[in-house]
């Protein structure tokens, strides 16, 4: 059965915004930043989430996530980036989801009094 859609990328103008939508797996992320390093017209990224979930990282469900060849564990951790990523946060992170906020250049806080909850 084929997994359901993660993201949902939009190109505006050379902005490349990554919307992560699987609120029932607290929209989980996998590799999904290819386009952004390997497309020249695109000059930097965005990465969020719903209105009430950012991300809770890997879906762990399916196992232990994979390192990608470009990026590590969802293919953002570890990456080698040259082009700059923004996390614009509306809903609550958890876990690997504020790692996903502190591997990216800068934050943007949507709303007052965000939920981060990292367990480690």
């Amino acid at each position: 059965m084929p997994r359901p859609l993660t993201s949902f990328p939009e190109r505006h103008n050379h902005i490349l915004v990554v919307k992560m939508f699987r609120p029932h797996k607290r929209n989980a992320l996998n590799a999904a930043m290819n386009d952004l390093e390997d497309d020249a017209e695109l000059w930097c990224g965005v990465l969020t989430g719903t209105d009430s979930v950012f991300s809770a990282g890997a879906d762990l469900t399916e196992g232990p996530p994979e390192p990608t060849q470009r990026g590590g564990i969802v293919g953002l951790i570890t990456r080698i980036r040259t082009k700059p990523l923004v996390a614009a946060v509306e809903g609550m992170a958890l876990g690997g989801g504020v790692e996903l906020i502190l591997c990216c250049a800068t934050w943007l806080w949507l709303r007052p009094r965000q939920s981060l909850v990292c367990p480690r």
